[in-house]
């Protein structure tokens, strides 16, 4: 895969001018925003942070018994000028994927890299909460269905594998058993546009601290065998025609 070196879009191919009509001062904040690095340096200190304060929250989520297989699902609190930087800065996330999507691919896996070595500061043994999913008339419904035990090396090797992937937190892991609340609509909903003319529908999505997470999913792990049922070019493909997944 060859990536070309990203370039920060224009004014004119991402502005922040609806976000700067309701709030200046997170528009002037965003347009300072100008190195990937740093932006993800933010997040890998976000996760320093939760690891050495335990505020992070795990899962394992399997999609059907006629597909085996597992995932660690990882999720940290940050900073919301962190997470602002992060997901609607011209040098985060979406817009290297915006850019191209072998170079979303490139920033992503250095992010992981980044992160994955702050997993041995994780206890050895832990509980994760057991995710059920299900699909709903084509809409994705999670459930909480209990607890059960991970270790480290499966963490390292499911969060570490080449497929895992970051992107917002869409449903909390809470700890108790029941339907996980999906948090999407309204995220969108309270969103100002984020103004990219190839990407009509884009918010500049930044929620309040209590929901101010990432998701760190990994891939998923059946023997030797790692996947993704969607496949990380297919992903890549649609972050940078829509900026969403």
């Amino acid at each position: 895969m060859v990536t070309r070196p990203f370039e920060m879009p224009s004014t004119h191919q991402w502005s922040f001018a609806a976000i700067r009509e309701h709030d200046p001062v997170r528009a002037d904040r965003l347009e300072r925003a100008s190195s990937a690095d740093d932006v993800f340096e933010g997040v890998r200190a976000s996760l320093a942070a939760a690891i050495a304060e335990e505020k992070w929250r795990l899962a394992v989520d399997h999609l059907t018994h006629e597909v085996p297989g597992v995932r660690a699902i990882l999720q940290f609190p940050v900073n919301c000028d962190v997470f602002d930087a992060f997901f609607n800065s011209r040098c985060g996330y979406r817009a290297n994927y915006w850019y191209d999507p072998a170079c979303g691919l490139g920033a992503e896996a250095r992010l992981i890299s980044s992160m994955r070595e702050l997993l041995r500061l994780l206890p050895t043994h832990l509980h994760a909460r057991i995710v059920k999913v299900r699909f709903d008339q084509s809409s994705r419904v999670e459930v909480d269905i209990g607890r059960r035990s991970v270790g480290a090396e499966f963490l390292m090797h499911s969060l570490g594998s080449s497929l895992a992937k970051i992107f917002v937190c869409e449903r909390p892991i809470r700890g108790t058993e029941g339907l996980m609340a999906d948090l999407v609509q309204s995220l969108v909903d309270e969103a100002f546009r984020l103004v990219v003319p190839r990407w009509p529908k884009a918010r500049a999505i930044c929620p309040d601290p209590p929901s101010c997470w990432l998701d760190w999913k990994g891939a998923f792990i059946h023997g030797a065998e790692q996947f993704q049922p969607k496949h990380p070019t297919a992903r890549a493909a649609t972050l940078h025609r829509t900026g969403w997944t």
